[in-house]
């Protein structure tokens, strides 16, 4: 069991690091103008991150509706499209702080994903802004691409990785212990042979 500790070590030191990503929000203001930004582009949103819409358009009787064409075909009412509810910059609130409209919105939070049927690439999103009984659109681009983990390149080991300042000074000490080893060896031989000529001489004069 002993022999498997130092494998395991460096089993965990070789072993490419990934991070996984954490989902983000991008927001984007509903405004009287359409939206703000006017466009997501490309390299700033990937799978899993969210689109957060925040209603600031203040006029009044006037409210949005954000929706996507989730299957291409044209219609953004269809089953398997997405919209949000009619959202308004403020919801009446009662004396305890609780909106007296419970379907009342301000925000929605859009989740680019499969979970709801949402491919990496780009997409077109429609604004709907009603005020005065009048219905007007905006399209608001954006992409995403798929989230991809790669190690890093170039991995070196632990040895490898150390600056060749460092890396000398170890060979040195390395050096050194060696010859202090031989020494020590040849002092112990040397020593050695010293008691054994002693005894030697004992027993001839024994003799």
């Amino acid at each position: 069991m002993k022999a498997l500790i130092p494998l395991l070590v460096t089993a965990l030191i070789l072993l490419p690091p990934v991070t996984a990503h954490e989902a983000k929000d991008y927001t984007v203001l509903l405004t009287s103008e359409g939206t703000s930004p006017a466009s997501v582009p490309e390299g700033v949103l990937v799978t899993t991150d969210r689109l957060f819409f925040m209603m600031v358009d203040s006029r009044n009787d006037t409210r949005h509706m954000v929706t996507l064409d989730v299957d291409n075909d044209g219609s953004y009412d269809g089953p398997d499209d997405l919209s949000s509810p009619w959202l308004t910059s403020s919801c009446e609130l009662d004396e305890e702080g609780n909106k007296t409209d419970q379907d009342c919105k301000v925000t929605y939070t859009l989740i680019l994903g499969p979970e709801n049927g949402i491919l990496p690439g780009n997409i077109s999103l429609l604004i709907k802004i009603y005020e005065n009984e009048n219905i007007t659109n905006h399209t608001l681009n954006a992409s995403f691409t798929e989230d991809v983990h790669s190690p890093p390149q170039n991995l070196q080991s632990p040895i490898d990785s150390q600056p060749e300042a460092e890396q000398d000074d170890a060979a040195i000490t390395d050096t050194w212990l060696s010859r202090l080893a031989l020494v020590g060896i040849l002092v112990g031989i040397t020593m050695a042979l010293i008691s054994i000529s002693a005894l030697i001489r004992d027993k001839s004069k024994q003799d």
